[in-house]
């Protein structure tokens, strides 16, 4: 008996509502790195990349999502699409900044600025760090920090479903997203010639941040389109596996300034457009597939959202008690970040689970049993006649 998940078929390449094996484990590894980078790492491990992960994966799955939407009723539902944005993000952020406030309020009351949370609720967390490069600000909690990514996000489904409104044609379409893939590469090479930290300004800036996740779209459009489909699906071997790799680990590993300021978003944009149609979609890669499918990988992923919110404030209270023994500080902060995103996920999901029903959510636990249960009965249906027998 083995302990990793049994081989399940890859999704359908047109968009369509289900459960999309090996994106849990891809979240894991996305997670993981931005923890640890900032669990004073950053010179060892690259968080800033986990960060161009998620996008990816959030660019590819909502695209995916609107699309199985559009195709399934005939149009998307705004006020369905963003209630649903609100009930997976705003309770864990609301429940997040509610219990670590008092916090800092008492051992880090110089740093508290309500307009960093005030900011962060509405979405708009990176626009004092993006300020900052211009004009000195004050630092504010270190731990509300990397809400900035969340505004990000929230900046590009914000219009972007209004573009699949608008333009009906896939062509239309695609060069809208053609078009933010060359405007925010643009725009960063602008920065890095007028701009005073154009590092800084290129990471948190929304507009120079857009085409990390245009680049999951792009696969979600390009797999919808038979003409395109036929190429996207000759590259699913190792090859295109490896590749996607190694421009992945060369966007990191080349440390010129003005590479790392603006073609590396570019690089890591097209190794995860890779990534994914050749690890979620391939045949090659079932054996990593099966793995990123364990059970505690695929948990790990589930909460990924939670990790990121709650792991610099678990970083913070630790340090509190093992400041003096950073791998004690560091293997507790991990164990807790872990625990506590677990259960805040399960309370946050308990409690929503009715009306996330109501606009069109679906169990991820439920679409994932429907796919092992349709393996488990493929599998069953290969079985010789007598060993379908019961004995007895």
């Amino acid at each position: 008996m083995t302990l990793l998940a049994p081989v399940s078929p890859p999704p359908a390449d047109n968009p369509a509502y289900g459960y999309i094996r090996g994106l849990d484990g891809l979240r894991l590894a996305a997670v993981l790195i931005v923890v640890v980078a900032h669990f004073r790492l950053s010179a060892a491990i690259p968080g800033g990349f986990g960060v161009t992960v998620f996008f990816a994966i959030s660019g590819f799955l909502i695209s995916r999502l609107l699309l199985s939407e559009e195709r399934h009723y005939g149009e998307i539902s705004l006020p369905r699409f963003f209630a649903r944005r609100f009930l997976r993000l705003m309770p864990p952020l609301v429940l997040v900044i509610v219990l670590t406030l008092p916090v800092y309020l008492i051992f880090d009351r110089e740093h508290v600025l309500m307009s960093q949370i005030l900011l962060a609720l509405f979405y708009l967390g990176n626009v004092s760090i993006v300020a900052n490069v211009f004009t000195p600000l004050p630092e504010g909690i270190h731990g509300y920090g990397p809400l900035w990514s969340l505004a990000v996000e929230e900046h590009f489904y914000v219009f972007f479903p209004f573009v699949l409104l608008a333009l009906r044609g896939w062509s239309s379409r695609v060069a809208v997203l053609i078009g933010v893939l060359v405007f925010s590469l643009a725009l960063r090479i602008l920065a890095a010639y007028t701009v005073p930290d154009p590092e800084s300004f290129n990471y948190y800036f929304t507009f120079t941040r857009l085409d990390s996740i245009a680049w999951g779209c792009l696969l979600t459009f390009a797999l919808a389109n038979e003409s395109a489909k036929i190429y996207l699906v000759k590259l699913r071997g190792w090859k295109t596996f490896v590749l996607a790799i190694f421009l992945l680990l060369a966007g990191i590993a080349f440390r010129n300034q003005f590479f790392q300021d603006t073609f590396r978003y570019t690089v890591h944009g097209l190794g995860m457009f890779l990534l994914i149609n050749a690890f979620v979609f391939g045949r090659a890669t079932e054996n990593l597939v099966r793995l990123a499918e364990w059970r505690p990988v695929q948990m790990g992923g589930r909460i990924s959202y939670e990790m990121y919110l709650w792991h610099l404030h678990v970083w913070f209270i630790v340090g509190l008690f093992f400041a003096g023994n950073y791998w004690l500080q560091f293997s507790t902060s991990l164990v807790l970040t872990i625990v506590v995103a677990y259960g805040f996920y399960s309370l946050t999901t308990s409690v929503t689970k009715r009306w996330s029903k109501k606009v069109g959510s679906k169990s991820v636990e439920d679409e994932r049993q429907k796919v092992y249960q349709t393996v488990s009965t493929a599998d069953e249906t290969k079985l010789p006649e007598s060993s379908k027998r019961v004995p007895g």
